[in-house]
């Protein structure tokens, strides 16, 4: 610093210019959103003004109620997956179940577990569309899809051909959907998590997630430029079914330490979702290592 003498005598430094930074500068440093990595409600101006009855560093965990309205939940539907990706992931399954239910013969010499994947996926898929706080394509018949969508997954235990023919009949239902005609089915059920997907198509739905979308699209520079938006997308997708996980309904799900591995999965689901934003490969590749201890701590505990 450099001093200067002041009227009075006085000697006084002069203060130096704080430094200038761009985006780039610090891109992968800070955190465009530090909520979407916040674990825990956030406490309102009421509960800042209490005195702690916890120690300082403890860290409050999310109800688990999947159907509690946003506000400033870090695990708000919005913060985890864009109504891009849910209508991605939605086109996605109705092409899957065009491989899968072809013939009925094909269908029951393997094609059925398949499909009761692709249809448990759309249940949630079409759930979150129907609880999502913004507009989202397809929200007016999200009730009704979220219905049959979880009627045929529950169905989809066998290969018979009555299982088949529903499932035809429901693939129909999507072409209708995707080419803009709202479903006319009544729905009759309440939104219950439980319902809707059974543990292990969940399981399964993260491990092909982990494995087979992101853990490819992580392995080199080149990789991860590739197909960014797919990344984000399964990304968001592991977020949206740690969620669920731990959805009041849900077994275990008052179960501390599978709460605690599911929301280490969905943080770093989010990092994923980061490093996308912030073109960092590295921390995609660090998150997905996480993500994977996460899925295989919680498979040798809870299998």
């Amino acid at each position: 610093c450099v001093q200067i003498t002041t009227l009075s005598g006085q000697v006084r430094p002069t203060r130096s210019r704080p430094p200038e930074f761009t985006g780039d500068e610090v891109r992968g440093v800070f955190f465009p959103d530090v909520t979407k990595l916040m674990r825990g409600r956030l406490p309102t101006v009421a509960e800042l003004g209490k005195s702690p009855q916890v120690g300082a560093n403890t860290v409050a965990l999310p109800t688990g109620n999947a159907d509690a309205p946003d506000n400033n939940d870090p695990l708000a539907w919005k913060r985890l997956i864009t109504p891009n990706s849910v209508e991605d992931l939605i086109k996605g399954g109705k092409l899957a179940l065009d491989q899968l239910v072809t013939t009925p013969q094909a269908f029951a010499s393997g094609g059925y577990p398949q499909a009761r994947r692709e249809f448990s996926q759309l249940a949630v898929l079409f759930a979150v569309s129907e609880v999502y706080p913004d507009d989202i394509r397809w929200k007016a018949s999200a009730a009704a899809a979220r219905e049959s969508m979880a009627r045929a997954a529950a169905n989809t235990k066998v290969g018979s051909l009555p299982v088949f023919n529903e499932a035809k009949a429901r693939l129909l239902d999507l072409g209708d959907l995707t080419r803009g005609t709202k479903l006319a089915n009544a729905t009759r059920s309440e939104l219950n998590w439980a319902e809707l997907i059974d543990r292990e198509p969940l399981m399964q739905l993260l491990e092909l997630a982990l494995e087979e979308k992101i853990s490819d699209g992580v392995a080199s520079q080149g990789a991860f430029q590739k197909d960014p938006d797919q990344l984000r997308r399964y990304a968001e997708l592991v977020a949206v079914l740690g969620k669920v996980a731990i959805s009041d309904e849900m077994p275990d799900a008052d179960d501390d330490d599978y709460r605690s591995l599911s929301l280490e999965m969905i943080q770093a689901a989010q990092q994923i979702v980061l490093a996308v934003e912030t073109e960092d490969a590295e921390l995609a590749r660090k998150a997905s290592s996480r993500m994977g201890q996460s899925c295989s701590k919680c498979h040798d505990d809870y299998r």
